[in-house]
């Protein structure tokens, strides 16, 4: 049972890692790309 919930917990930690990380790249990508590339995708579409 205590197995269980330590497991719980890390993956849960892992987790908010994993989000985190996400954020911080998606953060970069817009800073150097900016909004444009975005923009120019949707002029392709």
């Amino acid at each position: 049972m205590v197995h269980q919930i330590l497991l719980a917990l890390v993956t849960h930690n892992i987790y908010q890692r994993i989000f985190k990380l996400r954020m911080f790249v998606e953060d970069l990508e817009v800073r150097f790309f900016g909004k444009g590339s975005v923009n120019s995708e949707e002029a392709h579409a």
